[in-house]
């Protein structure tokens, strides 16, 4: 067995039957291993419609799990570390992504914060 093939093994088996896809390029890393500029061009089949999930963000990086009806966001908070969560529109998610980035922190970080 070639490297190549062990490498791609590998890779399919940490994404553990999930897409992952880049929200800034389109670019997508199939379930399988195999790596496309788009979710048009791969051949995996994809049977349900909340396996998919992207990195985006500038100052931080976020995980975005598509769902039925949404989107949810992961980030690790920037103050304690935490993986956090929000819940968003598909459609939005851009959106929330930037207001996130204006304060990242998390609940329990907001109110530890002295406030002026």
């Amino acid at each position: 067995m070639t490297a190549g093939l062990l490498i791609k093994r590998e890779i399919a088996r940490r994404l553990n039957g999930n897409c992952r896809a880049n929200l800034k390029t389109g670019g997508v890393l199939a379930m399988t291993g195999d790596t496309f500029s788009s979710c048009a061009e791969c051949l995996s089949p994809c049977e349900r419609s909340d396996h998919a999930s992207g990195i985006t963000g500038n100052t931080l990086k976020f995980e975005v799990v598509l769902q039925d009806k949404g989107a949810k966001l992961f980030w690790a908070c920037p103050g304690c570390g935490k993986e956090t969560c929000e819940k968003t529109g598909l459609l939005s998610t851009e959106q929330a992504v930037a207001q996130i980035e204006a304060d990242p922190l998390c609940f329990t970080c907001r109110t530890k914060q002295p406030t002026a």
